[in-house]
């Protein structure tokens, strides 16, 4: 068995072992940038939209906004249109943006979009860690997993596609950057170098 092989299956039985969602190794990093990334979400043709723009503060306390869109024809519609994509949060909470937010010295919140070909679908997965005593604190980074959800049925009140909550857990260690604990945690690069931040 190839040493890497071996790396992977330890990680695998780890992340099981603490409860986190075992990530299939036919999930793709979405890469973004800043402004509009043309994107195949569900890597299996499904085109989307990822707009990324910078609020900038004058301070190091900038931030990145991320609206997710596609063009969908959804349950009894005649056509097709430009739809926002949300994100369902536990409890029913609807979100139409993500945000990226931290300091000079860390970020605090971030997330990863991981397109599903096998399953036609895509995973959002979200890291985000309590302030503590300073932007430079290290504390547990807490994880939630969504999935692409199509309301094929037409839902009352569901939108025709969005991002599902599956799971939510913590990190093993304490981080100061979430980037350090999705790297270390589950083995995903910053997929957004070109943001700035």
């Amino acid at each position: 068995m190839k040493t890497s092989s071996l790396w992977l299956g330890l990680f695998l039985a780890a992340c099981i072992a603490r409860g986190e969602p075992k990530l299939d190794e036919h999930l793709k990093l979405i890469p973004l940038q800043n402004g509009m990334n043309s994107v195949d979400l569900d890597g299996a043709g499904l085109p989307a939209t990822i707009v990324v723009g910078r609020r900038d503060n004058f301070n190091a306390h900038s931030f990145v906004v991320t609206t997710i869109y596609a063009t969908l024809k959804a349950a009894g519609e005649d056509s097709s249109e430009w739809k926002i994509i949300p994100i369902q949060r536990e409890g029913g909470e609807e979100l139409l943006h993500l945000q990226t937010s931290g300091g000079a010295d860390c970020v605090l919140r971030d997330f990863r979009i991981l397109a599903d070909a096998a399953h036609h679908s895509a995973l959002l997965i979200t890291a985000e860690r309590k302030f503590g005593a300073s932007f430079a604190d290290e504390q547990p980074v807490t994880f939630e997993t969504y999935r692409l959800t199509r309301n094929e049925e037409g839902i009352p009140g569901a939108a025709a596609l969005y991002f599902k909550f599956e799971k939510r857990w913590s990190s093993a260690k304490s981080y100061c950057d979430v980037n350090e604990a999705f790297q270390a945690e589950l083995g995903l690069a910053d997929g957004k170098k070109a943001v700035g931040r």
